[in-house]
């Protein structure tokens, strides 16, 4: 990205199309649907939104935190420098990207009957994400920076934090998507 701008405007454009991919594939799936699983090594839709929604969950808390820090400005058009650590975690959540990583626990599904409410859940946490974003016109979006979820260490800006979530929500709701085309997937 060359600007916090067209960041914030990547984002803005393309999130609210999780919540449509969210509604539309999964929305009156069956409680057995959600919950089938291809193999016991892999997840369920109901595990691949559960965790996207708890990775929401945990980035919002300290996103939200940020609207303090800032004041609204009218130049927007401050320049955008990925961190280190956003730079290799975007490496790995591209919904390009064949690498497969083990997830930590924190962020791991339940591994319980996942009730169908799950698609409501992640899509209000998209939704937050989103309000949040909108009101970050005009931030420079380098300078506003969080701890990683997973360790106070891991610093990184909230750009890459916006980036992070969008590009492994389509990971993730690709998987899903794909569970549904499996041959053996209750009908």
């Amino acid at each position: 990205m060359k600007s916090s701008y067209k960041l914030l405007e990547k984002f803005l454009g393309e999130a609210p199309l999780l919540i449509d991919t969210a509604n539309k594939q999964f929305n009156g799936l069956s409680g057995n649907q959600i919950n089938w699983k291809p193999s016991e090594e892999k997840w369920s839709i109901g595990e691949c939104i559960e965790h996207l929604a708890v990775t929401h969950k945990l980035y919002n808390s300290q996103i939200i935190e940020l609207q303090l820090l800032f004041e609204d400005s009218d130049e927007g058009s401050f320049k955008f420098k990925h961190t280190f650590s956003g730079r290799m975690i975007l490496k790995y959540v591209d919904p390009n990207s064949t690498t497969r990583i083990k997830t930590l626990k924190l962020f791991k599904p339940s591994m319980r009957q996942i009730n169908a409410n799950i698609i409501r859940y992640f899509c209000e946490e998209v939704e937050t994400m989103i309000s949040f974003a909108e009101k970050l016109h005009g931030a420079d979006l380098t300078k506003l920076k969080i701890s990683s979820p997973v360790t106070k260490l891991l610093r990184m800006n909230v750009g890459d934090a916006l980036l992070i979530n969008l590009y492994h929500d389509k990971r993730h709701l690709n998987q899903a998507e794909k569970i549904i085309n499996e041959s053996k997937f209750p009908k």
